[in-house]
């Protein structure tokens, strides 16, 4: 399926960054604001759970044995992501040619970030998620985590040290791609209207 030039269609917008930044709370508040600036918007956030037959597995990937129980590699994890990504797209593209903005926390990067920190090398990251969509606008939040919004069980949210890498590889992905940095570790309040400086001038 093909994707409409630019101008004729919704703008895709993506919120990175390691888990327990906030990002949900931004999201919300960017949606709002969206909503209220008559802008028709879908908010998103990957992994999509409840997409068969990749979601359930996703889901279980994160917070079940499934990785130690089948011993899957990390290229094997990730290429589940990626296929749980992909099941997406042609919904993706349609929302987008339908002039509906897409707000998304998380996506083909949050892949990168999780698979590089485990030890996938940057380019085996990019082969398995190279037919997905790029985003229009990408935007990194970084900061010390807070601590009282860790998920018990989370594969991705128990261990500091990896958490901590993985922030370290998100900012190297940002000076790759240019993503603007927002510090998470602000008011809500001012988070939210760094984040809007961006989203505002792709709308201008």
């Amino acid at each position: 399926m093909k994707l409409e030039p630019l101008e004729k269609r919704g703008k895709f917008i993506v919120l990175y960054g390691a888990n327990n930044l906030g990002k949900s709370t931004q999201m919300k508040l960017l949606a709002s604001r969206l909503i209220k600036d008559s802008r028709q918007l879908l908010s998103l956030k990957y992994p999509i759970y409840g997409l068969e037959p990749t979601g359930p597995i996703v889901n279980d990937i994160l917070r079940g044995d499934k990785v130690k129980k089948e011993n899957m590699t990390e290229s094997d994890v990730q290429k589940v992501f990626a296929q749980n990504r992909r099941d997406f797209q042609d919904i993706l593209i349609t929302l987008l040619n339908s002039n509906i903005n897409i707000a998304a926390e998380d996506y083909t990067h949050t892949g990168t970030a999780w698979g590089m920190t485990r030890g996938l090398d940057f380019d085996e990251l990019r082969d398995i998620n190279k037919d997905l969509l790029i985003p229009d606008l990408e935007i990194l939040m970084d900061g010390e985590r807070f601590l009282t919004a860790i998920e018990k069980n989370h594969r991705n949210e128990n261990s500091t040290k990896d958490w901590n890498l993985s922030r370290d590889i998100y900012k190297d992905l940002a000076k790759i791609y240019e993503w603007p940095i927002i510090n998470a570790n602000q008011s809500i309040e001012s988070v939210h209207n760094d984040i809007w400086k961006y989203i505002e001038r792709i709308f201008s």
